[in-house]
């Protein structure tokens, strides 16, 4: 008999696994030291405050989801309501804001479904986006 595991992943799990993602990708090693970013490690208070700061100056985020892709802004909300000095970011609700943080729904008039049914709006939208 075959036993099927199911795990619930919160989406603090989510949203520290990319914050912390994004945030390696932009900051150098520390004495080569590895990040890791799992389960295991899910204490948003352990990230360093140099690292916020410099995620909010560098990173420019546009997310382009429809309403069952909302764990990324569910999760910044969330930590925004955790500690709203800490955790502050700049976001538009919809389109695209030059030099805000997060971009919600950025590309969403050009492009409505990311994929559904072969769709692929998304990817001359994103470009567009992003150029």
């Amino acid at each position: 008999m075959t036993t099927t595991r199911r795990f619930i992943v919160s989406p603090w799990y989510h949203l520290v696994a990319v914050c912390l993602g994004l945030l390696a990708a932009a900051t150098p090693a520390v004495e080569g030291a590895p990040i890791v970013v799992d389960h295991r490690h899910t204490d948003a208070s352990r990230i360093p405050a140099q690292w916020l700061d410099q995620a909010r100056s560098v990173l420019r985020i546009g997310y382009s989801h429809t309403s069952h892709g909302s764990q990324l802004v569910t999760g910044l909300e969330a930590l925004r309501a955790l500690d709203g000095q800490r955790y502050a970011f700049t976001a538009s609700g919809w389109g695209l804001r030059t030099g805000v943080f997060l971009n919600d729904g950025w590309a969403n008039e050009w492009a409505a479904d990311l994929g559904h049914a072969g769709d692929l709006a998304w990817r001359g939208a994103t470009a567009r986006g992003l150029a």
